[in-house]
């Protein structure tokens, strides 16, 4: 079984644990040269100040680089920052395939072209799942990163406590192109979402209005696609015993793309929030895999009656970056997410309530912030 697991930093990065040590990941989506040696060179300060077991790699998606070309940039990078150093960073790209359908669901696939260290049991496969998550894989609507996206990414770099948000880190939050990361902001600046910082940087304002939350949420909701499971027998288990399951699986380093959203979610972020009972489990999907469903539970089978009950709500959306708990802890999918699902599910009063505590969360925070 494959042991290989997953962290990120607040910066986007991903971080892959191997018993050969830990590697670093970049993933960029990019056919120009100085945007590809920024990020080699970036990797190189960060390994810095990292251990000498720890390694890099620097994966490129939709690229038009060839496999010579990735052959010439990687030694070009290594014979400018030596070899003690340069030897610790790999270049790959991700030749994506068409997804396949297996059991009715999509998964998405591909392959690795260029350097990797090995043999290193999981790596590439590691490797490639972080790719594909980050490029969208099996996400409706294909490669292209929405202004949703990134409006999300936005939202939730602010409740993360990141004092200010700049276009370059929502950018690579999200791998939205600049000028839809320029459209998203200027969007949240019109409707008040966004206020200016200091210098280029932007916050939010103290807290926005209701109705503020539910458009954003609206619009969070119509950017994903929604697979529904049911349970004709009638005894699934609970969706808290289910999220359990979750959690261990990812222990093992299973169902990685995968965050609990939703009444669950919600609990994650106040584990005060007044809900009585989780009607169903909500999950957000990033990367199109649906297969951990069955090792959930075997007797969950996919529906497309949106009245029916379901026990298991699927979300395929995009991944961005933000704060995660350590591992064997329950993660939550974004803010927006919750909150999203908790009006699908009817829960008005208890969304309201949902904002307001992560509103006071963040304000207690900035408040911490300049304390003397």
């Amino acid at each position: 079984m494959e042991s290989t697991n997953f962290t990120e930093s607040g910066g986007g990065d991903v971080r892959i644990s191997t018993p050969d040590g830990d590697f670093l990941l970049e993933v960029k989506r990019t056919s120009n040269a100085a945007e590809l040696r920024g990020a080699l060179l970036s990797l190189a300060y960060a390994l810095q100040a990292e251990p000498t077991p720890t390694r890099a790699i620097c994966v490129l998606v939709d690229t038009r680089f060839s496999g010579q070309r990735v052959r010439d940039e990687i030694g070009l990078f290594r014979g400018v920052v030596g070899a003690k150093l340069g030897g610790r960073i790999f270049l790959v790209v991700v030749a994506p395939h068409s997804p396949k359908v297996e059991g009715g669901l999509l998964v998405p696939q591909g392959k690795l072209f260029g350097e990797l260290p090995g043999p290193i049991q999981g790596l590439e496969k590691a490797v490639l799942r972080a790719a594909l998550r980050r490029r969208g894989g099996g996400v409706a609507g294909g490669g292209r990163v929405s202004q949703q996206a990134v409006k999300a990414a936005a939202i939730q770099g602010w409740m993360d406590g990141k004092p200010e948000l700049r276009a370059g880190e929502l950018g690579r939050a999200t791998g939205a192109s600049k000028p839809t990361v320029a459209l998203a902001i200027s969007a949240m600046l019109r409707a008040g979402v966004l206020v200016p910082g200091q210098g280029e940087g932007f916050g939010m304002p103290r807290g926005l209005p209701w109705e503020k939350w539910r458009q954003l949420a609206q619009a969070q909701t119509e950017d994903r696609k929604v697979v529904r499971f049911a349970d004709p027998s009638g005894l699934s288990r609970s969706p808290q015993e289910l999220a359990k399951r979750l959690v261990s699986l990812q222990g093992k380093g299973e169902a990685v793309a995968v965050d609990l959203s939703g009444v669950l979610g919600a609990w994650v972020y106040d584990p005060e929030l007044d809900i009585t009972a989780a009607p169903r489990l909500d999950l957000s999907v990033y990367d199109g895999d649906l297969r951990f469903i069955a090792q959930l539970d075997a007797a969950l089978v996919r529906t497309d009656d949106p009245n029916g009950k379901a026990v298991v709500v699927v979300h395929l959306t995009r991944d961005i970056a933000r704060r995660r708990p350590p591992p064997g802890q329950p993660r939550a999918a974004s803010v927006l997410d919750c909150l999203a699902d908790l009006l699908d599910l009817g829960l008005q009063a208890e969304a309201k309530d949902f904002v307001h505590a992560v509103e006071r969360r963040r304000q207690a925070e900035i408040n911490e912030e300049f304390e003397p």
